[in-house]
């Protein structure tokens, strides 16, 4: 049989990971296994650095036993634009890392806020279940499912952080459902036999004592639901219940909303001073999550009846006794100032949410992920929000299982659900329609269901807008204790450049990643000063600890970079610390604990041609890479779809080594001995070794007829 001869260039390895594909569509410069790698966005392939404590490393003892862990990144910290600091929780206490040098761990400061202090009666213990955060006017805001939201300053100063409850008060719209009565239903009774759930809906819409006594004096009845009490009045402008029978109150509901009270604890009685109202209560449960969008706070996420699907917003924020504040400031059932105001506080409910994960402020929205799907809120006209002009428009049916996932990428969220990753973009003419698309569709799919569901729910990412890269933490095995649900072993990369997907391992046998966060610091040199009073006396705060002051001399800006919370065990408790993928010995934890190696490897896409008709004779591979360091790599081919070197259609391992200075790039002619009508080959690494692949070219022959 004649044979002919042919080649092919694949230029890059531009798209990483793709699962949801053929041997005979498989997409080009895209490989169908790797763990490991990176895949950049000019197309090369590296092999990951190792794991391993940053630079500058300072430890900080702490128990995570049965403690959840979190990172956040607090930026513009009490309104300066110089101060970041990394906040993380673990168990009820919140930690704070300020950033001035190039190591996280070293700015770690004394001040500490305990969670547990903000904790609702009744409720559990607040160390199992994660805070989420917000900043807004350089303040930080937490919620937390078991604890009154409170918000932390920060003295830039003296390096101490100060937590404030916030108790959001509402008005009460919705009065006391316990009235039988009709709405227009005149109840026979005097004022002080009339039942309390009639007596406060009246106070509620706006009746004093004196009036009701007026109007019990002159007649046998009380007032509707339908009454509004300043309709009664005389041309004296006085209340005269004369005028009742001149006046029809219809069947609409009087204005509701005179008493302000806790929006988690509706005390009907204290508020009107009656005894045997109806109380409604959230119990032991408040907002989950909150956000800070057009000068205001919203809060969602109550997992309690009448309440997981409302969204409280306080009034446009001038002052910090205001973050509370979510209603309006005219008394709806005045007779005159009762309009609802632009800047006012309130109320919105979506009642077909369920339960409210996330609410992450875009612009011009803010977005709310619930359980059943994903809704906007703007102003009518898509602009700013305001309490008396915006809509609310579902905008896809994809629910939400968690809030850890969430990433911020220039603005919009990326995050984890049941079947996929998703991604909140704009369409529209104006690109001002917000709109999901699946990111892993189409790509990985495969790989993202093999993920454990318990994996998806405690994932965690962090996004670098220099690389353009986010990275998630996950597990790949099931969790069966608190600690494992944060002992991840395994990353995934996307490069939001080129859709490039790939996977890494993390080795937890020494030291256990918790947690990621992405922090642009500075370089420089630090000192600190002790922080004195008046008398020249050091300051010592409520734990005894000397407080001082961080001075950085020097300052450049440093590049973005993942930082990864690491946990070590140290006797029966921890030693936490921030660690990077940076170390160029290719070991896991080379110089501080035990070294782990890893393999880094990928394996190409199918090489068919002829439509698969045609039967391939040995290939030649001319491997090309770049040169910054020495590199090495094993190759190897595999034939015909072959799973497992079992099949004995795997060829022979080959070791390639480049190394020649005097060239920025160079390429190695390699056989892959073996024949069949598919090819793929593996590239895996070297112990302690480097490889930098820019692409390949491929010479091979094949017979003209099956």
């Amino acid at each position: 049989m004649p044979l002919q001869t042919g080649s092919a260039v694949e230029n890059s390895f531009k798209n990483g990971l793709v699962t949801e594909a053929t041997g005979l569509n498989f997409p080009e410069s895209a490989c169908t296994e790797t763990y490991d790698c990176i895949f950049n966005f000019d197309g090369s392939v590296t092999r990951r650095p190792g794991f391993n404590f940053e630079t500058g490393y300072v430890k900080k003892t702490i128990n995570r036993t049965n403690n959840v862990v979190s990172t956040y990144l607090w930026r513009n910290v009490s309104g300066d634009g110089s101060v970041t600091l990394v906040v993380t929780q673990v168990g009820s206490t919140l930690y704070f890392y300020r950033l001035g040098t190039s190591g996280v761990s070293a700015g770690a400061v004394a001040s500490t806020v305990d969670i547990s202090v903000y904790i609702t009666a009744g409720a559990p213990t607040t160390n199992t279940i994660e805070c989420q955060f917000s900043q807004g006017n350089g303040l930080l805001f937490v919620t937390h499912p078991y604890c009154e939201p409170f918000y932390v300053s920060y003295n830039i100063t003296t390096d101490v952080a100060t937590a404030t409850a916030i108790t959001i008060m509402a008005r009460d719209f919705e009065g006391d459902v316990a009235d039988a009565n009709a709405v227009d239903a005149r109840p026979t009774s005097t004022l002080a036999a009339l039942e309390a759930h009639h007596k406060y809906n009246l106070y509620n819409q706006g009746w004093t004592t004196t009036n009701l006594t007026t109007w019990d004096t002159a007649r046998a009845d009380m007032p509707s639901n339908s009454d509004v009490m300043w309709s009664f009045k005389n041309s004296s402008d006085a209340f005269d219940t004369a005028t009742v029978a001149n006046i029809v109150s219809g069947n609409s509901p009087a204005p509701k909303g005179h008493f302000i009270t806790s929006a988690f604890n509706i005390d009907r009685d204290t508020a009107a001073g009656v005894s045997g109202a109806t109380a409604t209560t959230s119990g032991y449960f408040r907002p989950t999550t909150s956000a800070f969008s057009n000068g205001r706070v919203f809060f969602a996420g109550t997992s309690a009846a009448a309440y997981n699907s409302k969204i409280f917003f306080s009034q446009v924020v001038e002052a910090t006794n205001q973050y509370g504040k979510c209603y309006q400031t005219n008394d709806p059932t005045a007779e005159t100032l009762f309009d609802l105001l632009p800047t006012d506080g309130g109320v919105i409910s979506i009642p077909d949410a369920g339960t409210i994960f996330k609410l992450f402020a875009v612009p011009q929205f803010l977005i709310v992920f619930a359980a059943n799907g994903v809704w906007s809120i703007s102003g009518s006209l898509a602009a700013g929000f305001t309490a008396n002009d915006y809509t609310v428009s579902k905008i896809s049916p994809i629910g939400s299982i968690s809030a850890t996932s969430f990433v911020d990428v220039a603005g919009f969220p990326v995050w984890w659900n049941a079947d996929g990753i998703y991604q909140l973009g704009a369409s529209g003419q104006d690109k001002n329609v917000p709109q999901v698309q699946s990111l892993s569709y189409g790509k990985i799919k495969k790989f993202y269901d093999t993920i454990p569901q318990r994996s998806k729910l405690n994932a965690r990412g962090a996004y670098n807008y220099v690389s353009m890269t986010i990275q998630w933490l996950f597990r790949s095995t099931e969790a069966s204790t608190p600690v494992q649900d944060y002992t991840f072993d395994r990353v995934l990369n996307i490069n939001t450049l080129t859709g490039a997907f790939y996977p890494w391992t993390i080795s937890n046998a020494t030291a256990s990643i918790t947690s990621v966060v992405v922090v642009q610091g500075t370089a420089g040199v630090q000192t600190t000063d002790n922080v004195v009073d008046a008398t020249v006396q050091n300051v010592i705060d409520a734990s005894a600890n000397q407080v001082v002051r961080f001075n950085v001399s020097g300052l450049t800006s440093a590049t973005p970079v993942f930082k990864y919370f690491t946990a070590v065990i140290n006797g029966s408790t921890f030693d936490f610390v921030f660690s990077e993928a940076f170390d160029a010995t290719y070991l896991d934890w080379s110089s501080n604990l035990t070294p782990v190696d890893y393999n880094s490897y990928f394996v190409s896409g199918y090489k068919v041609r002829g439509q698969a008709i045609r039967k391939w004779q040995p290939v030649y591979i001319r491997i090309f890479s770049r040169n910054d360091t020495d590199t090495s790599y094993l190759i190897r081919g595999l034939w015909d779809y072959a799973g497992d070197i079992a099949s004995a259609r795997w060829s022979s391992q080959q070791l390639i080594t480049e190394s020649d200075s005097d060239f920025s790039s160079l390429s190695k002619r390699i056989k892959l001995r073996g024949h069949g009508l598919t090819l793929q080959f593996k590239v895996e690494s070297v112990s302690g070794s480097s490889f930098d692949l820019i692409g390949w070219a491929e010479y091979s022959s094949s017979n003209t007829v099956p």
